[in-house]
């Protein structure tokens, strides 16, 4: 039996968390509009600098807030969100809140990010990005 061992699991720290916003840059085509789901400010701040974002976020604090430019759509806009974008970037978090079975099968491409999908991720196969975790 082989045993998985799952590294960077704890959050960023300090300023790591605007690093990992500059490092997903690298990663993301410039062209391509993104789809936030889940709103991490940092990671907001560096691709609505560049690119056209949309946001999707369950937090009702957010919703309709304008945070760099976009303004934070709620979860009966994710339909529409998906079809208007070429990627989506997901939070970690929607393992834990049960809203990962909508972008699990997605025809686009799909990243997750952060440190709560990390062992879900290597385990299911799914593309994660996790630069500045512990």
């Amino acid at each position: 039996m082989e045993l998985l061992t799952i590294e960077d699991i704890f959050d960023c720290k300090d300023l790591e968390s605007t690093k990992c916003a500059e490092e997903i840059l690298k990663t993301i085509n410039p062209n391509e509009k993104i789809l936030l789901i889940g709103l991490q400010p940092r990671l907001l701040q560096s691709l609505s600098q560049r690119q056209s974002v949309r946001v999707i976020d369950l937090d009702q604090a957010n919703i309709g807030q304008n945070k760099f430019g976009v303004t934070i759509e709620s979860e009966d806009r994710t339909d529409e969100a998906i079809k208007w974008c070429d990627t989506l970037l997901v939070t970690g978090s929607t393992i834990v809140n049960g809203t990962i079975a909508k972008f699990i099968n997605q025809k686009k491409p799909v990243i997750y990010f952060g440190v709560t999908i990390s062992a879900a991720a290597k385990i299911l196969g799914l593309n994660s990005y996790c630069a500045y975790g512990h």
